[in-house]
């Protein structure tokens, strides 16, 4: 049994409270289009709203998963709330049975809880991996309809990564200060199986780096978990924007440090460098750095005093 609710009821009243139940809908649950849900929000409550705007309360009940899964088609976005343990059993079954079917989905965006209480390293305490596997498993299956997948923490940092056009393109941007273990965890395995350059049509990577120096010259293991050898092959045409740097020598060794990485993107002929806060002078920047060893972006041109180009 469901609860439908008005799309008019707004998003922060509590779902479990007041709400009445469709006489209509219980009397015939085929009353309603599941074929297409604009959003599911799984959680302590798991909410799917409908292409008509209204909002269904899914039952709890583990019997009546595989009828509603069988109904959906399209999900065009797909919310893990950082909650799902409060309702674990069931959201376990609901993944379980959205494996085994063909259904498309387009966004995904999970919410996390980080915390270092009773431990030296961050960990994660809203979802465990019995239910991440299978999150990473409907990431992977997807990867052909999956047009962006954002991971949020707590702390207010964010990881987005987006697939443009026919594949042609990917976004990425990094704004979370990771330690290594929550980067292994929860996030290589989410590089992997968005598979960002998977197509042959691949040739632009845009990134966009918003962490603090430290973090930042982890960038071989950003790239490397991204995109495979033989992806790397298909790029021709990579953007770095740091959109909060201003120290000059940074600049320069993040530059050093970015060329040694990408040595294996042979096919590479534009690689931009973009310091949209940085108000000195470039030039000193370039003049530091040495014959650039990528065989085809060799030459430096300085676009304009935040830019720096290899062509």
């Amino acid at each position: 049994m469901h609860k439908i609710i008005n799309s008019s009821i707004q998003e922060s009243r509590s779902y479990t409270n007041d709400i009445k139940q469709s006489d209509s809908f219980l009397s015939n649950s085929n009353s309603i289009n599941y074929n297409y849900i604009r959003t599911l929000l799984l959680g302590e409550d798991s909410i799917a709203t409908l292409s008509n705007g209204f909002k269904v309360i899914l039952s709890e009940s583990l019997t009546h998963v595989q009828s509603f899964v069988n109904k959906v088609k399209t999900i065009e976005k797909l919310i893990i709330n950082d909650d799902v343990l409060e309702n674990e059993d069931y959201i376990n079954e609901l993944l379980k049975e959205a494996i085994q079917r063909d259904i498309i989905i387009k966004n995904i965006t999970i919410n996390f809880i980080i915390t270092t209480e009773g431990s030296i390293e961050p960990k994660c305490i809203s979802i465990n991996q019995r239910l991440y596997q299978k999150i990473i498993r409907i990431i992977g299956i997807n990867y052909k309809n999956l047009k962006r997948t954002v991971l949020n923490f707590n702390c207010g940092g964010k990881i987005l990564i987006e697939r443009h056009g026919n594949g042609d393109s990917t976004n990425l941007v990094y704004e979370y200060e990771s330690s290594f273990g929550v980067f292994s965890k929860l996030i290589y395995p989410v590089f992997k199986a968005f598979k960002a350059g998977n197509s042959k049509s691949f040739t632009n990577f845009f990134l966009t780096l918003n962490v603090s120096k430290k973090e930042s010259l982890h960038i071989q293991r950003i790239f490397q978990a991204l995109l495979e050898t033989k992806q790397r092959l298909y790029l021709s045409t990579l953007t770095i924007t740091l959109p909060n740097t201003v120290d000059a020598e940074f600049i320069t060794n993040f530059i050093k440090d970015s060329l040694s990485t990408i040595t294996s993107c042979k096919n590479l002929n534009t690689l931009t460098f973009n310091f949209p806060q940085f108000n000195g002078s470039l030039e000193n920047v370039t003049l530091s750095l040495k014959s650039n060893i990528l065989p085809n972006c060799s030459k430096i041109i300085n676009a304009n005093e935040h830019n720096i180009i290899f062509v």
